[in-house]
């Protein structure tokens, strides 16, 4: 039976868990000042601060909880594979998280739509190329754990990805049918790259046994 945690050590916990988000609103509190920036501009819900429809980026917000689903998953499955000793598996599911989280954070804070061009001066295709580049060049030192895990679905992912990219950079003007296409593609290939990660990670979990219990085969 596992002991409850120290209450010393849960109060510094907590105490460490306040000083760190205080910092955090602190940090960003100053940054707006610098700027000339509104706090409660940056701070409050976009759909509030640009008093639009409260529907508004729904669909969005959608694949961003899938991507962190995903990220999160790599993070509990890579450390569990490690510890049971398939060290190869818990690196590839961690590098593979790690992927999503850089898009992930990329789909949260328009990175490649607004952020790169804007702020930085840089291309939006030149920040899409670079994160194809990206990910062919981790699939690629991945091979042997993507070749035996259920590669199907990781190629769902890319297909639905590369659709919603050309559909983007070759339209000439945003209709509903474009959107349905680029963003619907997009949120597949969000869904299907996720499916991915926990399935690849969570069928190499050696099974839990009871004591006295016969060994049971793995599921395939």
């Amino acid at each position: 039976m596992s002991r409850p945690p120290r209450t010393g050590r849960a109060f510094l916990a907590a105490a460490l868990v306040a000083l760190g988000a205080a910092a955090v609103v602190g940090v960003v509190w100053l940054v707006t000042e610098a700027r000339g920036i509104s706090f409660r501009t940056v701070a409050a819900d976009p759909v509030v601060a640009a008093d639009g429809p409260a529907h508004a980026g729904v669909f969005s917000n959608m694949g961003v909880l899938v991507w962190w689903t995903g990220a999160t998953a790599a993070a509990l499955l890579g450390p569990l594979l490690w510890r049971e000793g398939d060290t190869g598996a818990g690196r590839a599911v961690l590098a593979l998280g790690a992927v999503t989280v850089v898009l992930a954070v990329d789909d949260l804070f328009l990175l490649h739509e607004q952020f790169g061009p804007n702020v930085l001066g840089i291309a939006q295709d030149t920040i899409l190329a670079g994160y194809a580049l990206g990910v062919v060049v981790v699939l690629v030192a991945l091979r042997r754990f993507v070749t035996t895990s259920a590669w199907p679905i990781l190629a769902l992912s890319l297909a639905a990805f590369t659709v919603s990219v050309v559909s983007d950079v070759l339209a000439e003007e945003e209709t509903t049918l474009h959107s349905v296409i680029e963003d619907g593609a997009k949120f597949v290939g969000i869904a299907a790259w996720t499916v991915f990660i926990v399935h690849a990670g969570w069928s190499r979990l050696r099974p839990v046994r009871t004591p006295g219990a016969a060994p049971s085969g793995r599921a395939l």
